[in-house]
């Protein structure tokens, strides 16, 4: 019996910075850990990439380290924020809207994720790798 693609769930990380959400697929994400545990792999900060302002808001905020899926290797993400693992249902991913696919300033988005009320951005863990490592 096929299950029609609505039905479907979709395991998803919540990564919360302040008031900002971003969305990666839980199969992207290997591990979670605080930051001062050590490590040989590839370190890169996601403040590297966020807006002044929120860097401010979450100063004080204890820094996660995920440990990621890259390309053809596995990183990890200095992530001062909350982490949070849920799963929504298929119809809840959209695709961009064709506007937004050709202004869109950072190539890790890849799809939008209707979640209580909000619209989010679904990331891509391979690309965000790359996008960091041009910006730091």
């Amino acid at each position: 019996m096929t299950v029609p693609v609505d039905e479907l769930d979709i395991s998803l990380v919540l990564l919360h910075q302040g008031q900002q959400t971003l969305v990666l697929e839980a199969s992207q994400v290997v591990a979670c850990q605080p930051l001062r545990e050590m490590s040989n792999l590839p370190l890169l900060k996601f403040s590297d990439i966020s807006p002044g302002s929120l860097a401010r808001e979450t100063r004080n905020t204890p820094s996660l380290k995920l440990t990621l899926r890259g390309e053809s290797d596995v990183w990890q993400l200095q992530f001062p924020g909350g982490v949070e693992f849920i799963e929504l249902k298929a119809s809840c991913l959209h695709p961009l809207p064709p506007l937004m696919q050709k202004r869109r300033c950072w190539p890790a988005i890849k799809a939008l994720i209707e979640y209580q009320g909000r619209i989010l951005l679904l990331v891509d863990s391979r690309s965000l790798k790359n996008q960091l490592a041009l910006q730091s």
